[in-house]
C-alpha cells in the first residue's frame, strides 16, 4: 500500500494523484468485470470458481523523492479449507492468507519486471488496456490451471515452477501437497512424507509431520474447520 506522501507535494498535485488512483480503480472495475472479477476494495479484485477464490491485486507504493506512484500487480488464489488444514497439521493457529500469490513478473515472458508508474497527469487508458491484455494473455490460463484442488495438486506434483513459485514464501509445496492428499482422500501422503522429508525438516524444524500423527487426523470430521 502507498506510503505517506511527502509533505513537499502541493495540495493540488496530491489531489490530482488521488483522483488518478480512483480513476484507475474505476477503469479496472469495468475492464475486469468482463472476466467476472469483482471489486473487493480499492485496487483489489476477486472472482470465485467453485472453492477457489482467485484474486488480482494492484499494489501502490510511493517512492521517496519521486512525484509518482509505483504500481505492481500480483495474481493468486485461495483455498480456505486447504489453508486451514495446512495450519492444523502444522499444529499452528490459523491465519488468513492466500494459498498462492505470484508477482505478475513471474508470469510474463522472460520474467520481465512488471511495473508501471502513475503521476497526476498520466493517461490511464492505454496503461489499463495493456494491463488487461497481459492479464488475458498470461494470468487467466495460470489461474484456470489451479481452479480445483485436483488440478492444483497435479501442477504441484508435475513441478510446475510458476505454480510452485507462488507458495515458496508461504507454506511451501510440501505442506500444500500433504494437505491436498489428505483432503482429496488420496493415499499418497506417505510418499509426500518420504519424498519431502528434508524439506519438512529444514523449513519447519519445530514440528515435523509423521505418519503416526497423520493417521490420527480424522479428516471425515474435518476437525481443522472448528
Amino acid at each position: 500500500y502507498a506510503e505517506k506522501y511527502d509533505r513537499k507535494w502541493s495540495d493540488a498535485y496530491y489531489e490530482n494523484l488521488k483522483e488518478k488512483i480512483k480513476e484507475l480503480d474505476s477503469l479496472l472495475v469495468e475492464k475486469l468485470s468482463v472476466y467476472e472479477f469483482k471489486r473487493k476494495s480499492r485496487l483489489i479484485f476477486y472472482r470465485k470458481v467453485g472453492d477457489c477464490i482467485q484474486h488480482i491485486c494492484f499494489v501502490e507504493t510511493k517512492i521517496r523523492g519521486v512525484d509518482q506512484i509505483h504500481i505492481a500487480v500480483t495474481v493468486g488464489f485461495t483455498y480456505v479449507e486447504l489453508n486451514k488444514l495446512i495450519y492444523f497439521i502444522q499444529n499452528e493457529e490459523y491465519k488468513v492468507r492466500a494459498t498462492s500469490i505470484n508477482d505478475m513478473s513471474a508470469l510474463v515472458e522472460n520474467n520481465e519486471i512488471y511495473r508501471f508508474y502513475i503521476s497526476g497527469d498520466t493517461n490511464l487508458i492505454p496503461i489499463v488496456n495493456a494491463i488487461i491484455r497481459d492479464i488475458k494473455k498470461y494470468t487467466l490460463d495460470y489461474l484456470d490451471s489451479c481452479n480445483t484442488m485436483e488440478k492444483y495438486r497435479k501442477e504441484l506434483i508435475e513441478r510446475n515452477e510458476k505454480v510452485r513459485l507462488g507458495i515458496y514464501g508461504l507454506k511451501r509445496p510440501e505442506w500444500n501437497l500433504l494437505a491436498l492428499e489428505l483432503l482429496l482422500n488420496y493415499d499418497g501422503y506417505k510418499k509426500i512424507l518420504e519424498e519431502y522429508e528434508t524439506d519438512f525438516e529444514s523449513n519447519h524444524p519445530f514440528f515435523l509431520p509423521s505418519e503416526e500423527y497423520i493417521k490420527n487426523i480424522d479428516i471425515n470430521k474435518k476437525e481443522f474447520l472448528k
